[in-house]
This record gives structure tokens, C-alpha cells and sequence, in this order.
């Protein structure tokens, strides 16, 4: 009936709104405090078995983020009209009530209204009993809103923070950094989708980029990862299909996984790699060593103006891939070269799924057991 929703995470929701709309049920009757409690403590439960399913699901934060937001929002209309309801029954002795009633009525604004419950209670120092849970949903679920909305919008359409979770861009990526990640780098989007609603910006070469890559969302064919395919040739098509059927198969989910790799190549460009050494356009990758050992190789690399650093352990060194970057399509690889699940694997990352660019480290955090650090903050290259 729901084949695009999680059917544990949507019986939770269900869960946690029977419990909430009961909640408001047994208030109003206020004779029975033991189903309150009951009320009171299956929402607590619910809320925390639904962020448990969503992190268990890698569900997009930014969405939930979203959905809390318009929750609190709705919680707040309620409160105020079930308490301005409430009011009803209770002030039928009160002097003047009944023009403020009234006048609230016919107001059109929900902060118009809020403010005149605020001054009848006030002014008629009425016996608030009867009203307190529905005022504590009111001011709650409006500090909530406030709240969350100004953390969406933040989240959304500025930077999101983004946690690095294995080492494919050595050195400059650590596991446990914590990195800020520009969501108007390449134009705005509606949270926890990929509509577009600014004008859309071309990610650089050399830009470190966050991204949904084809083999992480169930939907995606083959053929979104490789539009090319019809001109390779047989062996390469078979070897590629079975090695992304093979990934799609163990990491792809409804809502994709987020990765973050170096953009290497751009719509348009003819991408070729020999061993280490990078071609973009027939023109090589200026590359210098920087460090060599018995077990690996630093070498600072530059790709038009951005200079960075890589790894190598030379498992890769005889290994060739060449590319011409269909339109719509980015190329994107780690700077661990040995140790990265990337663009020479799974294909192109569409431009329909950008997330944002990597600019900051603001935090390094390894594991709940060791002590967050600030000493790796800086810019990224």
C-alpha cells in the first residue's frame, strides 16, 4: 500500500499520533490522570523508536528535520485553538468576556489570537487548571517551532554538517572529522529532496563534493551511472554490470547513502588514468612527491587552480580507465587513490543529486570514546 516508506517507521508515526491525539482526548476530559501518564510516556517511547529507525534507515536528517518542523508548527494551531476552545466553558461569569471572544473569533491571525488568549487570561485571572496542558502545548510547541525552523532553514540553506566515515580522502579527510558542507555552492534545494528552487551552479574541478552516487539508491540502473555504456565495449560493459549490481546490492537504500570525493572531471571532459598519473583533456596533472616510504606515497597534486594531496600504496599502479564525462555527469574520486570507493567502481555522480560542497573541518571526533578535538580545523583544499 506504501511501497516508498519503511512500514516499521510509518507504524511508529501512527504509534506516536494515537498517542498524541489521546493525549489531547484525556485532557480534555481531565479525569484521568493514570491515562495521561500512559499517553505522555508512548509519545516519549515513540519519539524515541522513530529517530532510532532513522538512523538505522541513513534517512536524510535534513528531511526529518523538515517534518518535526511542520509538526511543532501544527502542535502550536492546535494548542491554541483547543485552549481558546477551552476557554469557551470557562469563562461564561467572566465581565467583558464575551467581546474578546468575540473579537478573537473574527480575527484571521493565529498570532493575533495567541495574543488576546494571552490578555483574557491575564486580565480575567482566571483558575488556569483546566487550561494548563493545552497553554503548555501552545508555548512549547511554539519555542519547538521557532526552534527547529530557524535549524532547518540553517541546515538546509546554508551548511549542513557532515560527518567523514571512512578514510578514501586520506590525508586531508580523517575519519571523525566533522565537515561543514555548503548547500548553495550548487544551488538551493527543497530539504530532503533534489528539486532545485535557485539557479544551479557547475561544480569545479579540483572541488570536494557531497553527493548520492548511483549504487546507493535502489532506483538507479546501470545506465545512470554509466550513460555511456552503448559505446563501450562488450567485455567492459559486462565487467562494469556486475561489479555496480554487485554494490547497489550491498549498500543501496531508498534514500542513498551520502559520499564525499574530489571532483575530478566536469561534463564534456576526456578523462584518462595511467597507474597514479591523471590526464584531463590529453594535458597531465601536475603531480610532486611530497613523501615516499616501503608502504606508501604522499604526492601534492594540482587540478586547475585547487592543490591538494594524495596517497598512493601502489596496488593501483598498472591499472588504466579512460572516460569521456557524458553531460549531467560528474567524475569523482578519493585522494586515498588505494583505499576509495569511487567514480573508477560505480560510475558518474549525476548533478541531479549534489548535495553541496566540503569547505570547512569544524570538529574531529573519532569515537565515542576519545575527546573531540578543534586542532584539525581548517579550510578544506
Amino acid at each position: 500500500m506504501f511501497p516508498n516508506i519503511d512500514s516499521q517507521l510509518f507504524l511508529l508515526v501512527i504509534f506516536g499520533l494515537l498517542g498524541f491525539l489521546f493525549w489531547i482526548y484525556f485532557n480534555r476530559k481531565q479525569n484521568n490522570k493514570l491515562a495521561l501518564q500512559i499517553c505522555s510516556f508512548s509519545m516519549f517511547l515513540a519519539v524515541i523508536l522513530i529517530l532510532w529507525r532513522v538512523f538505522q534507515l541513513n534517512l536524510d536528517f535534513g528531511l526529518v528535520l523538515a517534518i518535526s518542523t511542520l509538526f511543532a508548527g501544527l502542535a502550536w494551531i492546535l494548542g491554541v485553538f483547543m485552549a481558546f476552545s477551552s476557554l469557551d466553558e470557562v469563562l461564561d461569569n467572566i465581565p467583558g468576556s464575551e467581546q474578546v471572544i468575540k473579537n478573537m473569533r473574527n480575527s484571521s491571525s493565529i498570532l493575533d489570537r495567541t495574543k488576546d488568549l494571552e490578555e483574557l487570561e491575564k486580565e480575567a485571572e482566571i483558575d488556569k487548571y483546566v487550561l494548563k496542558s493545552f497553554n503548555s502545548l501552545k508555548e512549547e510547541s511554539r519555542s519547538y517551532f521557532w526552534i527547529l525552523l530557524v535549524i532547518t532553514c540553517i541546515r538546509s540553506f546554508a551548511y549542513e554538517p557532515y560527518q567523514i566515515p571512512s578514510s578514501s580522502m586520506y590525508p586531508g579527510l580523517q575519519v571523525g572529522d566533522f565537515v561543514l558542507v555548503n548547500k548553495y555552492a550548487y544551488g538551493l534545494r527543497l530539504p530532503g529532496t533534489t528539486t532545485l528552487i535557485s539557479r544551479s551552479k557547475e561544480p569545479a574541478r579540483g572541488d570536494v563534493a557531497v553527493f548520492y552516487p548511483p549504487h546507493t539508491l535502489c532506483e538507479s540502473k546501470p545506465e545512470d551511472a554509466r550513460p555511456d555504456l552503448v559505446s563501450l565495449p562488450a567485455l567492459e560493459v559486462q565487467v562494469f554490470l556486475g561489479r555496480f549490481k554487485s554494490l547497489q546490492k550491498e549498500y543501496c537504500s531508498k534514500l542513498g547513502l551520502k559520499y564525499i570525493k574530489r571532483v575530478v572531471g566536469i561534463p564534456g571532459d576526456k578523462v584518462e588514468i595511467k597507474g597514479y598519473e591523471i590526464f584531463i583533456n590529453d594535458k597531465k596533472l601536475n603531480q610532486i612527491v611530497l613523501e615516499k616510504t616501503s608502504e606508501e606515497t604522499f604526492y601534492s597534486e594540482k587540478n586547475d587552480e585547487i592543490e591538494y594531496v594524495i596517497r598512493t600504496t601502489g596496488i593501483s599502479e598498472y591499472q588504466n580507465y579512460s572516460w569521456v564525462i557524458p553531460k549531467d555527469r560528474y567524475l569523482a574520486i578519493g585522494d586515498n587513490r588505494d583505499n576509495s570507493l569511487d567514480s573508477k567502481d560505480w560510475g558518474y555522480f549525476s548533478k541531479k543529486y549534489l548535495i553541496g560542497k566540503g569547505e570547512y573541518i569544524w570538529l574531529h571526533w573519532e569515537s565515542f570514546t576519545s575527546v573531540p578535538t578543534f586542532q584539525r580545523n581548517k579550510k578544506i583544499q
